[in-house]
């Protein structure tokens, strides 16, 4: 099933992981032109062109954007604008949908070592962003820039870095309890301890069930998904 539109209030909860977060609608908003500028390039060196994000409801700005890049690169492929449109519009369900399954992910990985006794201080994730930024920008108007092509705000990539943290500090935990394991005789145990590894670095099977999504805004890391894909996987 597609990430489409539908009247919801954008402060209203459009995907929900049990115990952990609400997704918003004024949330899955914010993020969308991220990923976009993102997926044109992930470390820009100038303002991203317009129609990058698509613009609905007429796309005119995505229309203009494609068909300048069709015809810069494949002349044959140029269309009439009403084929743009559409490209436009499945441009931005699907970006929809992978921004939505992307937030819906970062909170799995929280919960995740939540559930495992992970604790990540506000501090901790200040170091890390620091950390970050000397490595992949030589100056403070460099880190600026990389704010303002993007569209993020300090805040989102403070977010980020706590997801990192998470992240490392799980897989942290998963190698101390493989190592654990190997020691183990009982080949019961020994499995028992492996297949919580498992869960450990791949939550999406146990998170899935607990994640709810409102009626047009149904992705594959939903409870609701009825496709084929994998949980956690856009669609």
């Amino acid at each position: 099933m597609g990430c489409g539109g539908s009247g919801q209030s954008v402060s209203a909860s459009v995907a929900s992981v049990a115990g952990v977060a609400q997704i918003s609608g004024a949330t899955l908003t914010h993020w969308m032109p991220i990923e976009a500028h993102i997926i044109y390039s992930e470390k820009p060196s100038a303002p991203p062109p317009a129609g990058v994000m698509p613009d609905p409801p007429e796309y005119t700005a995505c229309i203009a954007f494609l068909a300048k890049y069709l015809k810069q690169s494949e002349p044959s492929e140029v269309t009439g604008a009403s084929a743009l449109k559409r490209a436009c519009e499945k441009q931005y369900r699907e970006l929809k949908a992978i921004t939505l399954n992307t937030l819906i992910g970062w909170y799995w990985i929280i919960g995740q070592g939540e559930a495992l006794g992970v604790k990540v201080t506000p501090t901790e994730v200040r170091e890390r962003l620091t950390a970050v930024n000397k490595r992949l920008f030589a100056t403070a108007a460099d880190f600026e820039n990389y704010l303002r092509w993007t569209s993020e705000t300090l805040s989102d990539m403070m977010f980020r870095s706590r997801v990192q943290l998470f992240e490392s500090r799980i897989r942290e935990k998963t190698l101390a309890e493989a190592k654990r394991a190997s020691t183990i005789k009982s080949q019961k145990q020994k499995q028992e301890v492996l297949n919580r590894l498992s869960e450990n670095l791949s939550p999406a099977q146990h998170w899935v069930t607990k994640t709810t999504c409102s009626p047009g805004y149904v992705v594959s890391s939903c409870a609701e998904y009825k496709g084929s894909l994998p949980p956690g996987l856009p669609d």
